[in-house]
């Protein structure tokens, strides 16, 4: 699983570059092949172009104000290659609205610019039983990463942790990870900043995180292969040049099928949103079925965010729930989260509602809750070179 992790999210450019014919194609060996030629052969590396978007149409109502729009809610691409399937690097770029959150005056007004995600430098050789996974510079969060490998709902929404700003999906720093048995046991540690992927270092503390994962052999469901995971983690850190404390504990259920997915999470912070003395909780369940498989899908999700334990009435809930279909179908695997290509067409309904001490408009917390009707297009396709 780290293996397929690792090559999902890298590219084209190379592939393009080992291709095009160049001056020293055109020296000959005495066996009449260019040296190139000769030098390719010995290569042996694998080139891998990854992209994906999600697009919607959404219509939200509220007290507020009702309003529809389009938007692109996910736009990336990434770029890199393996050598032996051991050693490589990736460079994965987003694409970001330039101005901030509450401000409409970006680059060019406000368009959309692309930022790097991801950019590290990867060795994955086989030890004992298993496959050591070490990576280096800008780096995949250690939990999110394995969570997101069975979520199969991505491209109606990001799972809680994200979304509630619990985790950053991306941090710059340095994580080792090792599976054995075919992913059945397996271990993450990583060492970052602590700032996320859009800020520097602030302090002189390291954010340390563990992940412990155990699933179960594959087993057959429903004519196909099946798995449950089990994911604990914790997170010693520290955010801003005070260094205040920005710790997590987090586990995961998770069940991963061709065709039916299923999950729970649970994750309590010490240490919320730049503030110390803040401490927060996010709960989330979700699942989704192909019933009649790549025409017709079910799914369903409910989420909690607590903003404030100290506070009763801080909560913010999330339902959604709606159905999809496969214009073009996924590969068929225990992990067809990261299989590809897949083009996916969701027609969903999602309610928020928030409590008197979690509303973005204090005092009128009516104002904020919403329903919103969406019209989603997921699209992720992948293409790959080899010379061996």
């Amino acid at each position: 699983m780290i293996e397929q992790a690792h090559k999902t999210l890298v590219m084209l450019a190379l592939a393009m570059a080992c291709s095009a014919p160049g001056d020293a194609r055109a020296e000959q060996t005495e066996g009449g092949r260019g040296v190139e030629d000769n030098a390719l052969d010995q290569l042996d590396i694998e080139l891998i172009g990854f992209g994906q978007m999600f697009s919607d149409l959404a219509y939200t109502t509220s007290d507020a104000q009702s309003f529809s729009a389009f938007e692109l809610r996910r736009a990336e691409l990434g770029l890199g290659f393996m050598k032996g399937r051991t050693y490589g690097f990736m460079v994965n770029a987003e694409a970001i609205r330039s101005a901030g959150a509450r401000s409409y005056f970006g680059i060019d007004e406000n368009s959309m610019v692309f930022r790097a995600k991801q950019a590290y430098g990867v060795a994955a050789p086989k030890l004992g039983p298993g496959n050591l996974t070490v990576r280096f510079g800008l780096i995949p969060d250690v939990y999110m990463e394995v969570v997101e490998s069975a979520y199969d709902l991505r491209g109606v929404q990001a799972l809680a942790t994200e979304r509630s700003r619990f985790y950053d999906t991306s941090d710059l720093g340095l994580s080792a990870a090792y599976s054995a048995f075919d992913g059945i046991a397996e271990v993450r540690v990583a060492i970052t900043n602590g700032e996320g992927r859009n800020q520097y270092e602030l302090n002189t503390g390291k954010n340390t995180t563990v992940v412990l994962t155990g699933r179960t052999p594959s087993f057959t469901f429903m004519s196909a292969p099946a798995r449950l995971g089990l994911h604990l983690s914790y997170r010693d850190g520290s955010v801003g040049t005070s260094s205040r404390k920005n710790h997590r504990l987090s586990g995961a259920l998770t069940f991963a099928h061709p065709r039916h997915f299923a999950g729970f999470q649970f994750s309590q912070a010490t240490g919320y949103l730049g503030r110390g003395d803040l401490n927060a909780r996010v709960i989330e369940a979700w699942a989704n079925s192909a019933l009649y498989p790549t025409w017709l899908g079910v799914y369903a999700k409910f989420s909690s965010t607590q903003t404030d334990l100290s506070a009763d009435d801080s909560h913010a809930r999330n339902i959604s729930a709606g159905l999809y279909a496969d214009l073009i179908e996924s590969s068929t695997s225990t992990r067809p989260v990261l299989g590809f290509p897949r083009m996916r067409l969701y027609a969903g309904w999602s309610k928020d509602t928030f409590a008197p001490g979690a509303s973005v408009i204090p005092g009128v917390p009516s104002a904020a809750d919403s329903n919103t009707f969406m019209l989603t297009l997921s699209a992720r396709g992948s293409a790959n070179a080899s010379a061996r």
